[in-house]
């Protein structure tokens, strides 16, 4: 690809020309390298498309950089250009892209985790990915789903008291009995996998959670 067209790209989002970037970069979509497709992804962020630029990074990410990485650049660009113009818009759209992070991150860990054979070590990238979740958890506004995450996967890290404490905070903070029923059925299933019966019970123990087993 043409350098002159990418770097031209570039140039067009940061003077805030989506619809040349777009023009420039849509067509290559495919082809785009890293760096090319977060341009490409914020002039469709630009445009109003965000549902369309998300889908972009998750989707067509290339040379090896993971869908997380992707996401991690762009809200590093968003979180970069709210320090300059401190647009309330681009301070919103970072912190909904650090949730959408370790949201991805502790999935990945949790479909990992679960799909190994009970009677087995879980594999390594369990961990990486608990690890990863938690340090998008650091960069993201405190709610009840990002106090659950790190519940999570303080889980996979095999800490479980750490992990009943953080549950213990996440049910005081959510707003409704759904979303504790959503903790309480993944926590269940993290916890029995990697703490067997013992785990489950100390789960099934827990202020806010009782109800639910």
């Amino acid at each position: 690809m043409a350098r002159d067209i990418v770097d031209g790209a570039r140039l067009a989002v940061e003077l805030k020309d989506f619809r040349e970037a777009v023009a420039r970069l849509e067509p290559r979509a495919d082809k785009l390298d890293p760096d090319a497709l977060v341009s490409l992804a914020l002039a469709y962020d630009g445009l109003g498309e965000g549902a369309k630029a998300l889908d972009l990074l998750e989707k067509r990410y290339k040379g090896g950089i993971s869908s997380t990485d992707a996401l991690g650049v762009l809200g590093g660009r968003f979180k970069r250009r709210w320090l300059v113009e401190r647009n309330a818009e681009d301070l919103a759209r970072a912190r909904q892209l650090s949730a959408q992070m370790y949201n991805h991150a502790i999935n990945i860990a949790f479909l990992d985790l679960l799909s190994t054979p009970a009677n087995s070590a879980p594999n390594l990238n369990v961990r990486a990915k608990a690890e990863l979740a938690l340090a998008h958890c650091a960069k993201a506004p405190e709610t009840h789903w990002r106090i659950e995450t790190e519940a999570e996967a303080a889980l996979m890290l095999g800490n479980l008291d750490k992990a009943l404490g953080l549950y213990a905070r996440a049910v005081r903070m959510a707003p409704s009995p759904r979303d504790i029923e959503s903790m309480y059925g993944q926590a269940v299933r993290v916890a029995d996998r990697m703490f067997g019966r013992e785990g489950v019970k100390r789960f099934e123990e827990l202020s806010g959670f009782c109800a639910m087993g």
